[in-house]
């Protein structure tokens, strides 16, 4: 920023990547928090506590800035524009479907922002459908993004959702899953041999932007392929076909390094592969893998009380992947698995009323958990956040403990 705009001091304050830097921190704290370092959980809650998203959100439009230099005489955040060598009016996140919506999520997270802000926040967002036209007779072969976003790149849509668990809502479901689907349809359409259409290095050196169908404004695309957009896909409906296209792609002569991992981009059929490595993108790959396979992510993240708040306001609808008749947000804030629906083993924490873990809801060894703790909140000694079955941050009879009404001597398998 300072080597373009001399006169900016390198004061770029970007809301986005501050938002990031805040759902990492929850992630360590709360990480930190069940593994007993103290000094970290301290350490990360600190910083937490300094962070201020207000600064970014405009009371009007209720939109949030993409940042930059504030202004104290026009009272706004200013960019750099090269064309007209100016500081001008920074822009807004006004699409859903954006990277942006992260510091909706985290403003909202850290109790920066009531809940009706939160709502008005996200409904000042652009969520408008478009579709996909395969320009085959068949209608039904078209494919509708229930919220689009503005130039296609696909990164934009699914990198929130390594934080944000929006697989299993109707945003993951009627958005996610339909701009994967439209992604990897494109690629077949045009004859390529994989997908993954986003902004990424290219082997000319420069970073492009690049974007597929449908969306409201797409970025030009020439059939540049980046690796780490396709690996985003694996946590959508669509996570058998990422492989297969990593593979693809690895197998391009000079695209993938043992060492180093995937250069940012190749294009299709091999032609040309970019010079550099990303590390930003290669973490966008990790991270992705570790929540495929483990959720590690969304374990820790969902622990915090604030975060999950944000998640029951801005998602109320979701889906039980497991189908024991508990959410994978709340499996997540308790620390049970949301994908398996009873323990395979006594360590295998699965059914979040068996808190023994042997098979069978008991009065001795799960219900009696609850004595000495009702009215318990987090930091008191009584506090056990695996009971806090309705996730408000207090143990309660009506609202935690009688769930196990009903329930005595039921088993699982």
């Amino acid at each position: 920023m300072g080597a373009d705009c001399p006169s900016c001091d390198n004061q770029y304050v970007p809301s986005v990547d501050n938002a990031w830097l805040a759902l990492s921190l929850l992630v360590i704290k709360e990480y930190a928090q069940a593994e007993g370092w103290p000094e970290v959980t301290e350490e990360a809650g600190r910083i937490l506590s300094r962070m201020d998203f207000r600064i970014w959100l405009e009371p009007v439009t209720h939109l949030f800035s993409h940042g930059g230099k504030w202004n104290d005489v026009a009272s706004q955040w200013e960019q750099y524009d090269p064309d007209s060598g100016t500081m001008t009016r920074a822009p807004d996140w006004d699409y859903y479907s954006n990277e942006g919506r992260v510091i909706n999520f985290v403003a909202r997270a850290l109790g920066q922002i009531s809940d009706q802000e939160f709502a008005d926040s996200l409904t000042a967002l652009v969520q408008n459908p478009a579709t996909y036209d395969r320009g085959t007779p068949d209608p039904s072969d078209d494919i509708t993004v229930e919220k689009v976003n503005w130039d296609g790149s696909y990164f934009t849509y699914l990198a929130p959702a390594l934080f944000i668990h929006e697989r299993n809502t109707p945003y993951g479901q009627d958005t996610l899953d339909r701009a994967t689907e439209a992604q990897i349809a494109y690629a077949e359409d045009n004859s390529y041999t994989s997908w993954g259409i986003s902004d990424c290095f290219a082997p000319s050196g420069d970073y492009v932007e690049r974007g597929a169908p449908p969306c409201a404004n797409c970025d030009p695309d020439d059939g540049l392929i980046t690796p780490h957009a396709s690996a985003l896909a694996l946590n959508t409906s669509y996570e058998t076909d990422v492989l297969p296209n990593l593979q693809e792609l690895s197998d391009c002569p000079g695209a993938y390094s043992d060492d180093y991992g995937f250069k940012d981009s190749v294009y299709w059929g091999c032609s040309d592969v970019a010079d550099r490595f990303v590390t930003l993108d290669q973490a966008w790959i990790f991270l992705s893998l570790v929540n495929h396979e483990k959720g590690t992510i969304w374990k820790y993240l969902y622990r915090d009380l604030g975060v999950v708040t944000a998640h029951k306001e801005m998602y109320p609808i979701e889906d039980d992947s497991d189908s024991d008749g508990f959410i994978d947000s709340l499996e997540f804030y308790i620390g049970t698995d949301p994908l398996d629906d009873c323990p395979d083993d006594p360590s295998d924490d699965a059914w979040p009323l068996d808190v023994n873990m042997d098979n069978m809801v008991t009065v001795v060894g799960d219900a009696l958990n609850f004595r000495g703790r009702i009215g318990a909140t987090p930091g008191s000694p009584e506090w056990l956040q695996r009971l806090d079955f309705n996730m408000d941050g207090m143990l309660t009879v009506v609202g935690d403990a009688l769930l196990y009404r009903g329930m005595i001597g039921e088993t699982c398998t």
